[in-house]
């Protein structure tokens, strides 16, 4: 079978992104059409590509494969409250890719707000941290995304500790880490910032005097 072109990662991007631009515009059933294009076109695996060196030139990042639409979609299934869908579609996209960063993180927020599962959640939410730090340190992926996705999962991950699992001090060490990623100021790692990764999962102790509320009025 022929590759495909970093023509067709670049539509697939685009089919994306026009998706999130009506889901924002509260046109849910244009966006799911989208969604669901994009799912049939895009590829199970990255090696269906013919360059990925060019596909990453015209897309700006990693060209998609199904699980990235199929994480949007869970996401835009889990605004409108067709839950069970959007489960169905995160799941899907972790039976293609069980280290994707969105979906791991879709489902651990759909199993805390809506399912109730304490457990069930936190391992999703560890997995999503896991996966996110490895977006965050892959040469393939912009700087700011990677950072972007990382992040999120931090808050997300501090938000359910504080406020389901009642763990305060966890939540505020979370909280704490995502403050101590760097902001990049482009897309090449400078020498501190590369010392700061290796530094990320050093722990983080809140000093006794330290205004532990103002941290979390946010949330």
């Amino acid at each position: 079978a022929s590759k495909l072109s970093p023509m067709h990662a670049l539509r697939l991007e685009l089919m994306q992104r026009l998706g999130t631009i009506y889901a924002l515009d509260e046109h849910f059933g244009a966006a799911q059409q989208m969604y669901e294009e994009a799912i049939d076109l895009a590829p199970l695996s990255l090696t269906e590509y013919s360059n990925i060196k060019k596909c990453i030139a015209l897309s700006g990042g990693l060209p998609s494969t199904k699980a990235d639409p199929l994480a949007l979609l869970g996401s835009l299934l889990e605004r409108i409250r067709a839950y069970d869908k959007a489960e169905e579609a995160y799941l899907r996209a972790l039976a293609i890719n069980p280290e994707h960063a969105a979906s791991l993180l879709g489902m651990a927020n759909l199993l805390a707000d809506v399912r109730g599962d304490t457990k069930g959640s936190s391992t999703y939410y560890e997995r999503a941290m896991i996966a996110s730090n490895q977006d965050y340190n892959d040469a393939d992926i912009p700087l700011k995304i990677g950072r972007r996705r990382v992040l999120e999962a931090h808050r997300c991950y501090a938000i359910f500790k504080y406020r389901v699992a009642g763990d305060f001090e966890g939540s505020l060490q979370l909280l704490r880490a995502a403050m101590a990623i760097p902001t990049p100021r482009n897309d090449r790692l400078s020498s501190a910032e590369i010392l700061a990764k290796r530094r990320q999962n050093q722990s983080w102790r809140p000093k006794e005097h330290e205004d532990k509320s103002s941290i979390l009025c946010e949330m």
